[in-house]
């Protein structure tokens, strides 16, 4: 058995030394799991397939699909909500069909 011992901060975030990341085989950033068991110790997890599945429909689904169109004019409206009703500069429809990228 190894102890580690590593800062919490203010906000109680703290590090995951790179030791305990590589042999969790966790990137950066990333999500992890953090067990309570039911005797009270902790454990660190790696996201398994079926806690990611778990998160299917999270987001609601749809009554039927979309047309690729429909979901590229909901992004638009998103990012110009986002951008205080601007359309982006890269936005077709805000520049008559032309990009204003410049090289």
């Amino acid at each position: 058995m190894k102890e580690i011992v590593t800062d919490v901060g203010r906000e109680g975030q703290f590090v995951l030394p790179e030791e305990v990341r590589e042999l969790l085989g966790l990137g950066a950033p990333g999500q992890i799991i953090i067990v309570i068991t039911d005797e009270g110790m902790v454990q660190l997890q790696p996201p398994s397939v079926a806690a990611i599945e778990a998160a299917r429909g999270a987001a609601g689904s749809l009554d039927r699909p979309l047309p690729w169109e429909r979901i590229e004019e909901i992004a638009r409206e998103d990012r110009a909500d986002r951008l205080g009703g601007k359309p982006h500069r890269d936005d077709p429809d805000a520049n008559g069909g032309r990009s204003q990228k410049t090289k």
